[in-house]
């Protein structure tokens, strides 16, 4: 019957009547067009038996009717839910202890455990702790995802497997991660996979042995207002097998705080402490590298060390090429510090300076006086370096009067011989008509040398001229000049001449600075003047006025005129 087809069997065995099946046989024997009216005559008719001889369970099959409403309801919630997952981008979702009401993924949706939460997200989803959670089981998270702590803990009774590119952050407050005696690692980072951390802190225990908080085989990035600390006597802070970016992070343990095992580590700054006679930072087998931060404890293995302060002396094989630890200690720790170069100033007397590296080059500043190359390149081949930038002073005061200032020489084999050297050689102010006063040239010249053996397509000369531009002057100042000119001492001249320049620019200080760039003995040079010559034409004619304008120039000039017809 269709009516009773609704309730269990055994129900439908205890109301079936004679009459009942006396109307089923009807059914049978009934063509099609008929069967629609005597269903609903027998439906009827039963309704009204069962109403009169069993009033309960008439009411017991009124109740399955509304709760299957209700089931069918919730049903088509969920497929709505669903629907929505390719079509809405990353969610937000809740974490909520006890929460029952979301069984899918949806924006604002509340899920009542971070597995729940793992199995219905999506790549970029966002799940957030609404209170403090306790992690029950073990979890893999292998989708990108974000965990916002929001300022609460999570409890971790078993370990987080990283298995994707997953952040762990806190909006708000600080988080805190916190597991006790029962988990080995708190989180394992698998290989290819990524773990960032911010505004978390750690607290782990382990149960005696010699385990981490972090197990890291993949890319672990450690960032600011973050630590981690475990308090176990032999548990390590990190152990480490891939890579990991430690930068303004606390690792405290009562073990090695860093045991880098066969990948590399950068401590770029934080603090990195030890206790126990273990070691701040043990390295079996990989790569370390410091530049910063405080160092609180033993050092072992090699490392490449080239800043940080440290409680611990480092050894020389923990030091960075070109670097040594410095006389005295800065605020009772040991720093670390490049080793000068020296050279000979200008007055002869010994002078030492500190390079610096930037863009793959040894950077010399401000070198006035004389160095040997092969100084040089024993420095950069130290630092696994074959481009050298030398800034050097040629320029003094401004106006007249710069010749031969601040010069630089490069000689060879500890000698005297000059292989290159370059120095600013002054200038001239040029009128090509004397009766034309609305436009003037100037020239800034320049005197070097080179190695011998470079030939001459081995050397760039270049040089920059600026000035102010001036509003309502349309006229760009064209520059002009010669390469370079060879002398038979081996010196070279070169001119930068800026030409026919208006009347509204003789008052403006115009600049000159020159770069020459040359490859000799593996190591590729280039010289840059560290402060351009300047000059105006206003100051020159003005210069020029007050020293030649008597008549002992003109003098001068006939003296010399009649020494050497006489010659």
């Amino acid at each position: 019957m269709l009516l009773l087809s609704l309730f269990p069997a055994a129900l439908a065995e205890e109301v079936e009547s004679p009459e009942a099946s006396a109307q089923a046989a009807v059914l049978e024997e009934t063509p099609a067009e008929e069967a629609s009216e005597i269903t609903e005559e027998v439906s009827e008719e039963e309704v009204k038996t069962i109403d009169s001889e069993s009033p309960d369970i008439a009411e017991a099959a009124q109740t399955d009717l509304a709760e299957a409403d209700d089931a069918a309801e919730e049903a088509a919630e969920d497929l709505a839910l669903l629907a929505e997952d390719d079509s809405t981008g990353p969610v937000t979702m809740y974490i909520v202890t006890g929460a029952s009401t979301a069984t899918a993924r949806a924006e604002d949706a509340r899920i009542n455990n971070i597995a729940n939460a793992i199995s219905y997200a999506q790549a970029g989803d966002t799940l957030v702790l609404m209170d403090s959670h306790t992690l029950e089981s073990s979890v893999t998270i292998d989708k990108d995802l974000t965990f916002d702590l929001a300022g609460y803990t999570l409890t971790a009774a078993k370990k987080i497997t990283i298995d994707a590119a997953v952040n762990f952050t806190s909006s708000s407050s600080v988080g805190t991660i916190y597991t006790g005696t029962t988990v080995s690692n708190i989180f394992t980072i698998n290989e290819g996979a990524e773990l960032t951390l911010s505004n978390i802190k750690i607290n782990s225990e382990s149960n005696g042995g010699k385990v981490a908080s972090i197990l890291n085989n993949g890319t672990l990035n450690l960032t600011s207002t973050v630590s981690v600390n475990n308090s176990s006597p032999n548990g390590n802070g990190l152990t480490n097998n891939g890579t990991a970016v430690i930068e303004g992070t606390i690792i405290s343990a009562g073990g090695d705080a860093i045991n880098n095992a066969g990948g590399t580590v950068t401590v770029a700054s934080g603090t990195i402490q030890s206790s126990n006679d273990a070691n701040a930072i043990c390295n079996t087998d990989g790569s370390v590298f410091v530049t910063s931060g405080l160092i609180e404890g033993p050092l072992s293995g090699e490392m490449q060390i080239s800043g940080g302060r440290f409680t611990k002396k480092p050894a020389d094989n923990q030091l960075a090429a070109g670097y040594r630890v410095a006389d005295e200690k800065t605020d009772g720790y040991y720093t670390v510090e490049r080793i000068p170069l020296s050279y000979t100033d200008e007055n002869g007397a010994s002078a030492s300076l500190t390079p610096t590296v930037s863009d793959d080059a040894l950077v010399i500043s401000s070198l006035n006086g004389s160095i040997d190359f092969g100084t040089i390149k024993e420095y950069a081949s130290a630092l696994n370096l074959s481009k050298v930038t030398i800034q050097t002073g040629m320029a003094a005061t401004s106006g007249i009067g710069q010749e031969a200032a601040g010069n630089t020489t490069l000689t060879a084999d500890g000698s005297d011989t000059k292989l290159f050297s370059a120095e600013a050689s002054g200038g001239s102010l040029r009128i090509g008509d004397a009766s034309d006063t609305t436009k003037a040239s100037l020239r800034f010249a320049y005197s070097f040398r080179v190695p011998v053996s470079l030939n001459n397509d081995e050397l760039t000369w270049s040089w920059t001229v600026s000035y102010p531009k001036k509003s309502g002057d349309i006229k760009k100042l064209t520059v002009s000049g010669v390469k370079y000119s060879a002398n038979e001492d081996g010196s070279y001249e070169s001119n930068a001449v800026i030409v026919d320049i208006p009347a509204s620019y003789f008052n403006t200080q115009l600049s000159s600075v020159l770069t020459l760039s040359f490859t000799y003995d593996g190591i590729t040079y280039t010289v840059i003047q560290n402060a351009p010559l300047t000059r105006s034409i206003a100051e020159i004619a003005d210069a020029l006025h007050k020293n030649y304008s008597s008549n002992a120039y003109y003098e001068a000039l006939d003296a010399a005129a009649k020494a050497a017809a006489a010659a």
